[in-house]
């Protein structure tokens, strides 16, 4: 079990602990900067890349940085590092594990099955840990009814903990970001709140690629050689890979810069990313978008 951080523990205020963050697959810190801006402060980041753990520790400096496989994380061993008890954090995210940085890159047996494996770990944690809310980022595994009795499992084993909560579906387009895709959530509140998690609404203007970078004239994406491009109100669908182009109003036709990049996923312009080029890009990519965190727990969980 190692750590990026040295110390033993963490000593904290009882009075930080209801607005206090742990952020589960924390990656490259998408959702550590959208709890941020809606008032949660991050004590601990948990993930088994290093370069995440980098990137987040360096804009994070105050949390702890826990590089360790989910597998063998003992949630009454992270309550006491913290130095925070049971019951006392106020908000708990889990993103789905990708394979860019998780531990599936190395692993011969089937993807599905580790994901399996680790998604089923989440209400382990939520049953141990006890924060005030959570959010989930479903993995396309669990919104595929191929997989009905796995949904039904993982839903059943939430229902079980003390917590109101809800599913849906967000386009990121619709909150803040030029990104056609859509993502699933869980967003849970304790009962003893007395509150019922809500649906963020979207906003009204969906957001394009052109609202981001002033300069850009088109989008292409460029993949066996063929090159199409969205244009007009629809957003621009940006890829994970490094396959896609855009059109500058100078006539280059170029990948984004990372700076670019990371104002095209609402990244801060002075966040830190640590590691490769491609790491950069594959930390940003995979996040859950800042400014989509920050609307989903603002209309979902402190409305």
């Amino acid at each position: 079990m190692s750590t990026i951080k040295t110390s033993d523990k963490i000593t904290r205020t009882s009075s930080s602990h209801l607005s206090s963050h742990i952020s589960f697959f924390c990656g490259g810190g998408g959702s550590a900067i959208g709890a941020k801006k809606a008032g949660y402060n991050l004590i601990a980041a948990i993930d088994n890349s290093q370069v995440c753990l980098e990137t987040v520790s360096s804009n994070f400096p105050k949390a702890d940085a826990i590089n360790i496989d989910i597998n063998k994380l003992k949630p009454e061993w992270l309550l006491e590092r913290l130095a925070i008890k049971k019951g006392s954090i106020g908000l708990i995210d889990f993103s789905s594990p990708h394979k860019v940085f998780s531990r599936l890159k190395n692993e011969k047996i089937k993807s599905d099955y580790m994901k399996m494996k680790l998604l089923y770990k989440i209400p382990f944690f939520i049953s141990e840990l006890f924060p005030q809310s959570f959010v989930i980022e479903i993995d396309s595994i669990l919104t595929d009814y191929t997989y009905f009795y796995r949904i039904f499992q993982f839903r059943y084993a939430l229902s079980q903990l003390g917590y109101i909560f809800t599913q849906f579906y967000l386009s990121v387009e619709h909150h803040g970001v030029p990104q056609c895709k859509g993502r699933s959530f869980i967003v849970g509140i304790r009962k003893d709140l007395d509150k019922w998690p809500v649906i963020p609404r979207p906003f009204l203007k969906i957001i394009n690629l052109k609202d981001i970078i002033p300069t850009a004239i088109d989008y292409h994406f460029n993949q066996n050689q063929s090159i199409w491009a969205l244009t007009g109100e629809s957003a621009y669908c940006i890829k994970k890979q490094k396959i896609f182009l855009i059109t500058y109003e100078d006539g280059r036709i170029d990948y984004p810069t990372i700076d670019e990049l990371k104002k095209i996923y609402s990244f801060p312009k002075n966040y830190k990313l640590s590691g490769s080029k491609n790491e950069k890009w594959g930390m940003i990519v995979n996040a859950i978008p800042p400014m989509m965190m920050y609307h989903l727990i603002k209309k979902s969980i402190l409305y």
